[in-house]
């Protein structure tokens, strides 16, 4: 019997490296991707298929608008606008925060596992790279599986490939495994261009910068 992922796939690179991570490892694989009415969600979505289609991998969109009924984060209320120009440095968690956006994921993702009889979750999380969010550390994964296995009762991993990778070694591993990074989408801020100034975009530019790749999606300064 073949064993089973569950791949949380937002569209974005390291989603779709962590994805290709997960039919590396040899799991059958079923993407999750969670529409919160995030405000590049259309863009986003087209990604996700096009990446699941690409693997030819079973997809399942969830919709939920719970974040934007709370707001509080750039990504789901219109009204804030997404910073641009700063890679987070200054230490301070940006407004493109979404309040325990990953705690939920993992819980929804948890529940998926158990329907489906699958042992794993993978996710897209990156620490080093990270804007500042506080649930993007490796001990908030550690203490967030302890939770699901405690509520379960079945030892469900969540497996994070990316955890500890720079946004160049994230490129790299996706070019080395084939990723089709060129359908991936990263922006914050457009449903139509990448807008290339969103800390996002910012990182994504950087990061194929020192690896030495082109990236090939289109940009609003390139287009």
């Amino acid at each position: 019997m073949s064993k089973i992922a569950i791949s949380i796939l937002s569209g974005g690179l390291d989603s779709c490296v962590s994805t290709a991570c997960a039919i590396r490892d040899g799991y059958k694989v079923i993407a999750i991707h969670f529409n919160y009415h995030q405000r590049t969600e259309q863009r986003e979505l087209k990604a996700f298929n096009d990446i699941c289609d690409f693997y030819k991998i079973q997809k399942m969109a969830i919709d939920m608008d719970f974040f934007k009924q709370i707001g509080g984060s750039s990504l789901t209320d219109i009204s804030l606008e997404v910073p641009k120009g700063t890679l987070g440095e200054n230490g301070k968690v940006p407004n493109t925060y979404v309040p325990f956006r990953n705690g939920i994921f993992y819980s929804i993702a948890a529940a998926i596992v158990q329907r489906f009889n699958a042992s794993a979750i993978y996710t897209g999380l990156v620490s080093e790279d990270s804007s500042n969010y506080p649930d993007t550390t490796l001990d908030f994964v550690e203490k967030t599986a302890a939770f699901i296995k405690e509520g379960s009762g079945e030892d469900i991993k969540i497996i994070t490939p990316l955890i500890k990778l720079k946004k160049s070694e994230i490129v790299k591993l996706g070019m080395s495994l084939k990723a089709p990074l060129e359908l991936s989408y990263s922006c914050y801020d457009s449903n139509e261009l990448a807008c290339g100034k969103c800390e996002s975009c910012q990182l994504r530019l950087k990061g194929f910068s020192e690896a030495g790749f082109k990236d090939l999606i289109k940009y609003e300064s390139n287009s």
